[in-house]
């Protein structure tokens, strides 16, 4: 029987998650989504699909190249209309969609890469204008090349952040979209790798290897405050929280926690929380290290009162992700069904509600006070975010649930393997290796 009770008020014990996405929408008919031209925009957004979206997520992050290519001729990948286009045309019509709904309208980011151009579906003179420029290209220190990823070759060149041109460049584009998109449309930037990379194992000297990460750090923060002069409440987000990054300098704050300790950012993503690095590739097993090592980065963040958006997964996701579904360890298997993954529409969507409990309970063993939740298997609009195909057709009920503020923090019981956590309308348990043993009690009857 639990004693603990609340003075909360009524609006704040009814608070449900915080929920944020980050999707593309790629023009493969991915998640068995069929692409139309929706929204002057080729596999767009439908009204009914911006409207679940702008109603559930209160940010929403569009990754690049969204509905950028030719919905009808996938295979040949054509590009019908640029990033920045898609991006301002959707950015509009989810505002629209959420102006009258329950929480407003969502904030809606353009997703921007902390050093690459990811491909050639930006516009030619904003965002891939580094194709036009080789000079602004990285290279090892005999002046080859470096692709943000040796297969990648001649794809996606490396921003040079040492040159002063290239730095100045990249540090605009979000700002010129941000201009060209109009007053309240666009509610920041999401940057992708702003962790920085190691390329010393490429040829890269330590020595330059630090001053491209001190270069980067300082273009992300001159965007930042770019952003912030033409709009104080824009909310720069960076991908970097990540297990196993190292730090700046050494001895210094992990790398992630160091982006907020020196304003670089407004808050962190912490992806693929819950798979890949997460647990053994063969078994499924949780490494607890690695789960130690996020409490105390998102400890150290929540401390600083940032923006910390939780990207989960369903269960141990590996890498490579395959066009039909995440691919699990061989011998993990449902923790409901005791089954392997079925990699059928249903399938992965009954595994991924069967793990629903398990990713939102240890979100919120760790989350603060401004804290966003995400749930999906891979990047696609129809890959986990919207009801139906790769999700449950009832969406997932437990993320509706009120939940209120937390009591308290956690509690961490055998050597931080268990965590339970009291809210003002629920309680938490789980064993965070265990993917079947997360609790999620209602606290008022």
């Amino acid at each position: 029987m639990l004693l603990h009770f609340s003075m909360a008020t009524a609006s704040q014990s009814s608070k449900p998650l915080a929920l944020w996405a980050d999707f593309g929408s790629s023009g493969n008919n991915a998640g068995g989504r069929k692409c139309t031209v929706t929204n002057d925009v080729p596999c767009g957004l439908s009204p009914a699909e911006a409207t679940f979206i702008a109603n559930t997520f209160s940010i929403v992050s569009l990754e690049k190249c969204f509905g950028a290519f030719n919905p009808d001729v996938p295979s040949t990948r054509t590009i019908q209309n640029t990033t920045e286009q898609n991006f301002i045309a959707t950015a509009k019509q989810l505002r629209e969609a959420g102006a009258n709904g329950p929480n407003g309208p969502p904030t809606v980011l353009f997703y921007w890469n902390s050093g690459e151009t990811v491909t050639n579906c930006y516009a030619d003179d904003i965002g891939g204008e580094l194709f036009t420029h080789p000079e602004w290209w990285l290279r090892d220190d005999n002046g080859t090349v470096l692709p943000s990823n040796p297969t990648w070759k001649g794809a996606r060149p490396t921003v040079d952040f040492t040159v002063p041109e290239a730095a100045a460049w990249w540090a605009s584009v979000p700002v010129r979209v941000a201009q060209m998109a109009g007053a309240g449309v666009m509610g920041g930037v999401f940057f992708d790798s702003a962790d920085g990379r190691n390329y010393t194992s490429r040829g890269f000297s330590g020595s330059r290897a630090h001053a491209w990460v001190v270069a980067q750090r300082a273009a992300m923060k001159s965007a930042r405050a770019q952003l912030h002069a033409l709009d104080p409440s824009m909310r720069v987000i960076g991908n970097a929280m990540n297990p196993g990054a190292p730090p700046l300098d050494a001895g210094g704050p992990q790398r992630a926690i160091s982006l907020l300790l020196d304003d670089i950012l407004d808050g962190l993503c912490a992806e693929h929380f819950g798979a890949f690095e997460y647990a053994d590739p063969t078994t499924g097993v949780v490494d607890l290290d690695v789960v130690k090592e996020w409490v105390a980065m998102f400890d150290q963040a929540n401390a600083l009162n940032k923006t910390i958006a939780v990207k989960a997964w369903p269960g141990p996701e590996e890498s490579p992700i395959d066009s039909l579904g995440p691919s699990w360890p061989s011998n993990f298997v449902d923790p409901v069904t005791k089954k392997p993954l079925n990699k059928t529409h249903a399938g992965i969507a009954a595994v991924a509600a069967d793990l629903a409990n398990y990713s939102m309970a240890t979100y919120l063993c760790i989350a603060g006070k401004d804290s966003l939740f995400s749930y999906a298997w891979w990047y696609d609009v129809s890959e986990g975010y919207l009801p139906g195909d790769d999700a449950p057709r009832e969406w997932y009920p437990q993320f509706k649930m009120p939940i209120g503020n937390a009591i308290g923090g956690a509690v961490y019981a055998h050597g931080g393997q268990v965590c339970t956590r009291e809210f003002d309308r629920v309680s938490v348990y789980v064993n965070f290796s265990d993917f079947g043993s997360a609790l999620i009690h209602n606290r008022i009857s």
